[in-house]
């Protein structure tokens, strides 16, 4: 975890507006304000899933394993120890649904007339 610490961490995900938002796991605090939310996609060949985070930014697609009821599983290509310059390699991240002391919930958003 502490290797690869932009990987790890708590994430919510609404099924009916496809919106994601980031969690802390250390604090429970969102990480909103650190660009963590936006929208949650999968490919229809179901092969892909992507982000596409509402601060903008490149949309992270990643290679999909798993994806049931029980458990949403994924690969992705990073640099070993997330440091720039190192060789990449595949890292394989377990989703399953949270079990912990934090209560999450999506934080309350300003609504605009764009949303």
């Amino acid at each position: 975890m502490e290797r690869y610490p932009g990987v790890v961490g708590i994430s919510i995900w609404d099924a009916s507006s496809n919106r994601f938002e980031y969690f802390d796991p250390a604090t429970g605090l969102s990480r909103r304000t650190q660009g963590g939310e936006g929208y949650f996609l999968i490919t229809g060949d179901r092969r892909h899933q992507i982000n596409a985070f509402d601060a903008g930014g490149k949309p992270l697609v990643r290679r999909l394993e798993v994806l049931n009821e029980h458990e949403f599983t994924y690969s992705r290509v990073v640099p070993r120890n997330m440091v720039d310059g190192n060789p990449n390699v595949t890292i394989r991240v377990v989703h399953t649904p949270y079990v912990g002391p934090f209560s999450i919930h999506f934080s309350e958003r300003e609504s605009t007339s764009t949303r």
